[in-house]
């Protein structure tokens, strides 16, 4: 009711108010009671310790466990530096509060203070401060309880009255200024702590019952300050926010929303970060330790736990944001899942078998596990009825409904065999016994085996070799070997023994067999003609009514074109045969060719490019084959100086070989007037030349073009050799004198027109003269030039 009533009063009054007023609790959230990990201090002694323990174990199962867990202590000590007093202060933490261990006790210059009664020291009980900028002699951090604050404190020492004195909230009595003097009461009978939103509570006790008042301005008061950790787990459990509050509330990281929450001052509201201040710190919210790094909240790895793995905690299982680990080799282990399921395999367990429960929950017997010096393991066979040794050889026994027997130093199933007829032992060596079906088996080397003939026809000894006997349609001889059985072939041709060695037999069938080391087998060909090497190279033998003959290497049948050509030998290779119209060339082996392999020898890679001619065709030897030519200078020759102005004929196309003054080298280029075809180009050896073709005589003169001339001179030949023709050419419009020499040794029996050079020197150009000199009158100069096909004064230059 008077909480009711402060709280009309100051919003009236004042217009401030204490938070969740109305009501004492002033909250529905529970404290948590778990230790932050950023806590570096020892509990303060033992008792404190084992009654945490116990605690914890009540409200968390999981503690059986493992030996230790994350949280195992309902509060934490720890300190922090006071740069204004330049010292530690002691705090002490539960859930996300952490509250000052001790009263207020520093001057601040902007708040005013005393010491109850003036005294000197106000170390036990602590200062006494007016509430106007209190909050100033808190630490940086830390603020004025709201009456929230008080209540979940109370509330956590309601539950846990045991820890009321870690707290060390004193009776420190309160103080007033009157009349210029300091009155103090009730030091030791009551404490009065100031309440955020300038409220003051009091209590008698701790535990007992607390009043809320207005705080007065010229009244001091016990001031106890707290922080938060500032990460809790569910938005509800964030403290209230309103206009008082979010002076000095930051923001919550609420971990199963994974985001953070900042106070508007009327309700709590989505930042969208995770910001955590400071890297490094630590906090345990519900069993699972968070840690600050990189500047926001992350799940805690067992790497970052305070909990270190040393050899004096090695076996030592502990429990790690839900997860178990064991410290070994001075390193956290995490459980396997068959640790999870059975515990850890210590030393009292050693021996012990447990079985797994299946997915029905019921005991699966055929998933047993043993805990033995290696840890837990699938239990065998021998870990339920003992090692199989000597002493108990042959013992039979049952497991999980299949029967054993004791052999070889190993436990082995009896198998449909045992279990019809029973285990062979020693006892029973040479017992024979019946199946239900039938099969007949005997009691050998302490094992069933099926009988055989040699069972029922006895031992095969001196005193019956030679002998012969018939067991299950076989037959067997009695050699110095033992019992043969007789194959059909030796029933048919006898016994290959050392006195037939090298014998040939033949079976009705008519199959070869010859009688060797090995036994009978199948005659082959070097049986009759050796083994073929160089000594017997070419021997010729008859076999199975074909002919072969020895290659130097193996017998080979001979073809039926070595039969009629002979074999292909290194003197004849090369050569071609033929047989009736089809050719063959020698070279490995007779190879069936071609009539211009033939002819002309195998076109190899090595005569790649070679040309071959015959009076009408060239060919090419081109890729392995002799391919017609395409080319009209691989059948007339190449067209150079020496050939301008010949003629071919190829492939049915005339060529004449002709050559184009400065432009291009000399080429064979089809001809399609019939003078040029008879005749060839008018060029080269034919410059000057008088010919007939049809009757008609043609001079190849200065035009580089066949003239048609009206008369015909007599054929020129030895019996007018150096001969000397002048004529008046009808057709020159001139009516010019025209003369001639026949010179059959540098013509060829042609006419040759004689120019005006050939009359002025009075000799003409050949070989004879090659390279004298004429000098005109005109002052020009001409040499006698005979380094082309054809001969002629050439212009040299003029004389000075």
């Amino acid at each position: 009711m008077f909480a009711s009533r402060l709280c009309v009063v100051f919003f009236m009054a004042m217009g401030v108010y204490l938070s969740a007023c109305g009501s004492d609790s002033g909250s529905n959230q529970t404290p948590s009671q778990e230790l932050s990990s950023e806590s570096r201090s020892q509990n303060k002694d033992s008792d404190q310790k084992d009654l945490d323990n116990k605690e914890s174990d009540k409200k968390d199962t999981t503690k059986k466990e493992a030996d230790t867990r994350v949280s195992n202590a309902l509060i934490a000590y720890d300190s922090l530096y006071d740069s204004r007093r330049g010292d530690y202060l002691g705090t002490i933490s539960f859930g996300m509060y952490v509250w000052m261990a001790d009263n207020a006790s520093g001057k601040v210059s902007t708040v005013k203070s005393v010491c109850y009664d003036n005294q000197d020291s106000c170390a036990v009980h602590g200062r006494l401060y007016q509430s106007a900028n209190a909050v100033d002699a808190c630490p940086s951090g830390f603020h004025i309880p709201t009456l929230e604050d008080w209540n979940a404190l109370w509330d956590f020492l309601s539950q846990n009255s045991q820890l009321d004195g870690s707290f060390n909230l004193t009776l420190g009595g309160y103080c007033l200024d009157k009349r210029d003097s300091l009155v103090c009461k009730n030091q030791e009978e009551s404490g009065w702590y100031m309440v955020a939103g300038n409220g003051v509570t009091s209590f008698a006790s701790v535990g007992g019952k607390t009043s809320v008042s207005i705080a007065k301005r010229d009244e001091y008061y016990s001031l106890r300050c707290v922080n938060y950790t500032y990460i809790v787990a569910a938005i509800e459990d964030l403290p209230v926010c309103d206009s008082l509050s979010a002076k000095f509330l930051n923001s919550f990281y609420v971990t199963n929303e994974k985001t953070s929450f900042h106070c508007t001052g009327k309700k709590w509201v989505d930042d969208f970060s995770n910001d955590c201040g400071t890297d490094g710190s630590s906090r345990v919210v519900n069993d699972t330790m968070y840690i600050c790094k990189y500047g926001e909240w992350q799940v805690a790895k067992i790497s970052d736990s305070e909990d270190s793995c040393t050899t004096e905690n090695a076996g030592t299982s502990y429990l790690f944001n839900g997860i178990k680990y064991v410290c070994e080799n001075k390193a956290w282990r995490q459980f396997t899942a068959l640790e999870n399921a059975k515990g850890l395999c210590k030393d009292s367990l050693i021996g012990k078998i447990d079985s797994i429960p299946n997915s029905a929950g019921q005991v699966d017997y055929y998933k047993a596990y043993i805990c033995d010096s290696t840890g837990w393991r699938t239990a065998t066979m021998v870990d339920f009825i003992g090692e199989c040794d000597s002493s108990r050889a042959y013992e039979i026994l049952k497991f999980k409904d299949v029967e054993y027997v004791c052999r070889d130093n190993k436990w082995m199933s009896l198998n449909e065999l045992e279990q019809e007829l029973g285990v062979c032992t020693p006892k029973k060596q040479g017992e024979i016994d019946t199946t239900k079906a039938g099969q007949d088996y005997i009691c050998d080397s302490a094992s069933w085996r099926r009988t055989g003939w040699l069972d029922y026809v006895g031992e095969c000894n001196e005193n019956r070799l030679g002998e012969t006997t018939s067991y299950a349609s076989t037959r067997y001889m009695c050699l110095d070997t033992g019992w043969h059985r007789l194959s059909l072939l030796e029933i048919e041709i006898g016994i290959c023994s050392k006195e037939k060695l090298g014998v040939f037999d033949t079976t009705k069938s008519g199959t070869k067999y010859i009688c060797d080391s090995t036994g009978w087998r199948i005659a082959v060909i070097t049986d009759y003609g050796g083994n073929c090497d160089s000594s017997i190279l070419e021997k010729i033998i008859e076999y199975e009514g074909a002919k072969y003959y020895c290659s130097g290497s193996a017998w080979k049948e001979m073809t039926s074109v070595e039969l009629t050509l002979g074999f292909c030998t290194s003197e004849k290779k090369g050569a071609c045969e033929a047989i009736g119209s089809q050719y063959y060339c020698c070279s490995s082996a007779w190879t069936k060719t071609n009539a211009q392999d033939a002819r002309f020898g195998m076109c190899t890679s090595s005569r790649s490019g070679e040309v071959k001619i015959i009076p009408d065709t060239a060919y090419v030897c081109q890729k392995n084959n002799w391919n017609v030519s395409r080319y009209v200078s691989d059948y007339a020759g190449i067209c150079d100086s020496v050939k301008i102005g010949a003629t071919a004929y190829y492939l049915g196309v005339h060529y004449g070989c002709t050559y184009e003054y400065g432009f291009r080298e000399p080429t064979w280029e089809k001809l399609t007037d019939n003078v040029e075809q008879a005749l060839g180009t008018c060029q080269g050896k034919n410059k000057n030349m008088l010919k007939e073709y049809n009757g008609v005589s043609y001079l190849c003169y200065k035009s580089g073009k066949w003239q048609k001339r009206d008369y015909r001179l007599p054929t020129c030949g030895p019996e007018n050799n150096l001969e000397r023709q002048i004529i008046v050419d009808s057709s020159n419009y001139k009516n010019e004198l025209e003369q001639f020499v026949c010179d059959t040794t540098y013509f060829k029996n042609g006419w040759k027109y004689l120019t005006e050079i050939d009359t002025l020197a009075k000799k003409y150009c050949t070989p004879e003269i090659a390279y004298e000199v004429y000098y005109k009158d005109d002052n020009t100069t001409w040499a006698c030039d005979t380094s082309y096909s054809y001969y002629r004064w050439t212009y040299v230059g003029y004389t000075h």
